[in-house]
């Protein structure tokens, strides 16, 4: 079993290596899904490869942001470069990825992130046809779980044992992306899960707001309990998160897994012990088991507390200016000094920010034994770049000042000279340059291979679809034409077949069944037998949201169209979803309106392309694309249902952004309060080739009010403006 370690620096490699690590992982310079951290570059990567080759080690580059567009020319420079390295793997989140690694850098491996939200047996089987060699499972897996998912996976199986957790379902929260485009599937996450929110009283006629909390803030996760199980599972890596976090943490906590791995039977509990004690001087969060033990594990958050990393030091007492700098001053039971790394947690409005301490000036101590903890008063210089001070504000240690000795100082600097591992590099350029022609072809030169383009444009609408929760909708009189419903797969809906059959006759095709995005291992089997009698009872028409539902559906003749959130954001991930056989893709919802058009353009033309060159075969089916214009998207699905959480309740956050805290099927859903409304682009979108519009009114309610109000919006009438996603704004 393999421990892998983060990597988000060269003294995070060497540390890692010394610390005891089988093997590590590093981000692709600005594709990966912690862009925060400082990129390495592909040369330090190259050289990083080397180092592991000559060990026996592995490494590991981390390839797994979702890519728009306009990235994939850095993309396929990025990959050229990579095969040339020849890592052990790539971690891989995207499918456009998947696709143009199969079919121009077959020799680099594949890796599938947690990012995938694989989290049954049917999401490995598919992954593994994908050509993934290994899946890291989603964190929100039970120890039976894994335990299941192992025995039955064709490939190797990697879990996250240690660091951070998201409140969200691994690869599924677009809260940070809805709040202004920093979407945390491509590496930039603000962490709004980590604010303080306020909630409504629930008091009828009262009014005011509770006291407010931490509610979405998970603890860190520690597996040293598990390790052993683990490794009876079958399970072959072991990783720990953390490529943002400092060279004390990877080390401790590396060091401490490494202990309990190598541990026999006799020695397990002092290791375990001493162990425990490593972990505890790694500055990381609270901690907890995570899912381990429980789908629905009481410890996992702590909402009366910040979730910060660190040691909690105390909270800003004075500011004040001296000489043109601002001085802060703190009582503290730590101990500071110079060279540490702090982090001020502002509570007003949950921003953070980091900094070194350079100066602290008046300190004073309680104790004459400057050995030991001790209270302490001091004032710590502020960083200049400091544009707030109001309000309450936590201070956190989050890195020790350690003095590497001189030997690890040289290791880094003989370390660094190793270097230009890429050779060539105009032929690199060369190659990735002559591969987007290839992926991306001409507009005008597709037409000269095909037919002469009509110079008159085809007027073109596109067809609305409504998803809805509940069916009895589908009865009423709509003011605006529907060619399609969407109706999300439940207990209550399946009870309405016999009606819906009777009543759409035989145009049952215009039903189209929604599964939900998480099927766990229990709960696969009873959705299969939920499908099939559907397709007994006339309805053939499915709308997958994870591509491990295709297994549902093998050797079945049906029509199989995609939800948003397979996180379909460029022209090569829709390729592949045709190639798997979807006869329809709603594109990403993070999108802006750059990625829709440009990536809907290359599609088509790769359509047009790949016509053009299939004639006197078959002629395949045309792929239609949709696109969700309206909507209370779920921001966090979390499988926490916790009792602190105020269900059916208004949130708000420090900024005064107002949410609703659902539950469903036993899951934490968190929704926009008001939707969002991309109706007043449907010409737009018509126009660069959307082929289907969605409205999903799930989480909603399909009132007559709320039906109304769509069709005044439908038929451009004045109406209050509502939030457009990223769609009028920029997707980072």
């Amino acid at each position: 079993m393999e421990l892998l370690a983060p990597v988000g620096t060269v003294e995070h490699f060497l540390t890692a290596m010394e610390a005891g690590a089988d093997a590590v992982y590093v981000g692709a310079p600005k594709l990966n899904a912690r862009n925060p951290a400082k990129n390495i570059s592909l040369d330090e990567i190259g050289a990083m490869i080397r180092f592991c080759r000559q060990r026996d080690k592995a490494l590991y580059v981390a390839v797994n942001s979702l890519i728009r567009e306009a990235d994939l020319p850095e993309l396929l420079q990025t990959l050229t470069c990579l095969e040339q390295l020849q890592p052990d793997a790539l971690i891989v989140q995207d499918l456009g990825v998947i696709d143009l690694v199969h079919r121009f850098f077959p020799k680099l491996a594949i890796h599938a992130s947690t990012l995938m939200l694989a989290h049954n047996r049917q999401s490995v089987e598919i992954l593994a046809q994908l050509g993934c060699s290994r899946v890291v499972l989603a964190r929100e897996l039970t120890l039976t779980e894994i335990e299941s998912v192992v025995k039955n996976s064709p490939v190797g199986i990697e879990i996250f044992v240690h660091g951070a957790m998201c409140f969200s379902y691994s690869g599924s929260c677009l809260f940070s992306s809805y709040l202004g485009g920093k979407s945390g599937l491509r590496g930039n996450c603000l962490q709004p899960c980590r604010r303080k929110f306020s909630q409504d009283s629930g008091k009828a006629g009262r009014g005011g707001r509770k006291k407010p909390g931490y509610l979405f803030s998970m603890n860190d996760l520690e597996g040293l309990d598990f390790v052993n199980d683990f490794k009876k599972i079958g399970v072959s890596a072991l990783k720990i998160e953390g490529r943002l976090r400092s060279t004390n943490y990877v080390d401790h906590v590396v060091r401490a897994y490494r202990l309990v791995m190598d541990a026999d039977g006799n020695s397990l509990e002092t290791a375990r012990n001493e162990a425990a004690e490593m972990i505890q001087s790694a500055l990381g969060r609270k901690r907890s088991t995570g899912y381990f033990l429980t789908p629905k594990p009481k410890n996992a958050i702590a909402a009366h507390h910040s979730g910060n990393i660190g040691t909690y030091l105390g909270r800003l007492e004075l500011i004040q200016e001296i000489r043109g700098k601002r001085y802060a001053t703190l009582q503290t039971k730590h101990r500071c000094s110079i060279g540490e790394r702090l982090r001020l947690h502002f509570e007003t409005n949950g921003e953070r920010i980091a900094f070194t301490i350079k100066e602290l000036v008046n300190v004073t101590r309680d104790t004459a034994d400057n050995s030991k903890e001790e209270n302490q008063r001091v004032s710590i210089l502020l960083p200049p770049n400091l544009k707030q001070a109001k309000g309450k504000i936590e201070v956190y240690r989050v890195d020790v000042n350690t003095k590497k000795s001189v030997e690890y100082q040289n290791s880094i600097g003989e370390f660094l000279e190793k270097r230009n591992f890429l050779g060539d590099q105009k032929k690199l350029v060369k190659k990735s340059s002559r591969i987007y022609e290839l992926i991306t072809p001409n507009r005008k030169s597709v037409h000269q291979r095909n037919e002469p383009e009509k110079k008159r444009k085809i007027s073109k609408t596109a067809d609305l679809w409504l998803r809805l929760d509940s069916v009895q909708t589908i009865y009423h009189k709509f003011e605006f034409p529907v060619d399609r419903f969407l109706i999300n797969i439940d207990k209550r809906s399946l009870s309405e077949t016999g009606r819906l059959r009777r009543y759409f006759g035989n145009k049952a095709g215009n039903i189209i069944w929604a599964l939900p995005q998480v099927v766990h291992v229990n709960a696969f089997a009873q959705l299969q037998r939920e499908v099939s009698i559907l397709i007994k009872s006339g309805f053939r028409s499915f709308q997958i949201s994870h591509v491990s539902q295709l297994k549902l559906f093998d050797d079945k003749r049906v029509t199989i169209f995609g939800d948003y959130t397979l996180n379909i954001l460029n022209s090569r991930a829709m390729t592949l979803a045709a190639d798997m056989g979807l006869s329809g893709i709603q594109f990403c919802i993070e999108a802006d309106k750059s990625c829709v058009q440009r990536s809907l353009k290359n599609f088509h033309n790769l359509q047009l392309e790949k016509q053009s060159g299939d004639r006197g075969k078959t002629k395949q089916q045309k792929v239609m694309i949709g696109y969700t214009v309206y909507g209370a998207p779920p921001l966090f699905i979390s499988r926490i249902a916790a009792d602190h959480l105020p269900y059916n309740r208004s949130i708000v956050s420090p900024k005064n952004e107002n949410f609703i805290v659902q539950k469903k099927r036993g899951e934490t859903y968190t929704r926009p309060h008001k939707p969002f409304s991309l109706l007043p682009f449907r010409k737009e979108l018509e126009q660069c080739g959307m082929d289907y519009l969605v409205i999903d009114l799930s989480g909603i309610g399909s009132t007559k009010k709320e039906l109304l109000d769509i069709s005044k919006r439908l038929a451009g009438k004045p109406m209050p403006k509502l939030s457009t996603f990223n769609y009028s704004g920029i997707l980072a």
